[in-house]
């Protein structure tokens, strides 16, 4: 091979890589960018403003907001406000993993998966090394549940009892651990029916 083709060659190689390492690093800057949002304070009020876009588990424990009015920038935690919403997804301040040293539990943001008197969390959870994520199930004002899929046939069929005909379907296993939504959909369907 000549100089000259190594050189193409070598010029060639470093233009592909180094712009897909621009294009790279661009990627992991938006990531953490300001997008148009809003926050839900305790009171119920909905204050319009820019929210910070990071990782799932950053946002499972604090949310940055800066407020539409004054520019001020905000750390906010669990329960300093009842929820925030951002890039299409909306987070509430839950209670998890009660436990004796914190008999109030432990606060976090979930980001909520659905509507309706039936909802769906879903929590990141960071306390291990690599992280995992949790399921939850909340209806008609009780704790939180959280899905156990290796168990979740016996444990649908018991959340889901009063109507009967879905926890029969459970039962039978018309739905299974990967029909989450539809199951929770039909449920809400059901009770916005008025039964």
């Amino acid at each position: 091979m000549s100089n000259t083709k190594i050189i193409a060659f070598i010029g060639l190689f470093f233009c592909f890589f180094g712009a897909n390492g621009v294009l790279a690093q661009k990627d992991i800057f938006t990531e953490f960018q300001y997008e148009p949002g809003y926050i839900v304070t305790n009171k119920g009020d909905t204050v319009r403003g820019l929210v910070k876009y990071t990782r799932q588990y950053e946002l499972s424990l604090r949310v940055y907001f800066h407020d539409e009015k004054t520019r001020e920038p905000q750390l906010l935690r669990p329960f300093t406000i009842r929820s925030f919403f951002v890039h299409g997804e909306t987070y509430e301040s839950k209670v998890y993993d009660y436990a004796p040293e914190q008999p109030d539990g432990f606060a976090v943001f979930m980001r909520r998966m659905n509507t309706g008197v039936c909802r769906i969390y879903e929590y990141w959870n960071s306390d291990r090394e690599r992280g995992f994520t949790q399921v939850f199930l909340e209806k008609g004002g009780k704790p939180m549940e959280e899905v156990r899929f290796f168990d979740f046939k016996r444990q649908m069929m018991y959340f889901f009892i009063d109507f009967p005909q879905l926890s029969a379907k459970i039962g039978r296993n018309v739905f299974q651990r990967r029909d989450l939504a539809k199951i929770v959909e039909e449920y809400n369907t059901w009770k916005a029916r008025g039964w």
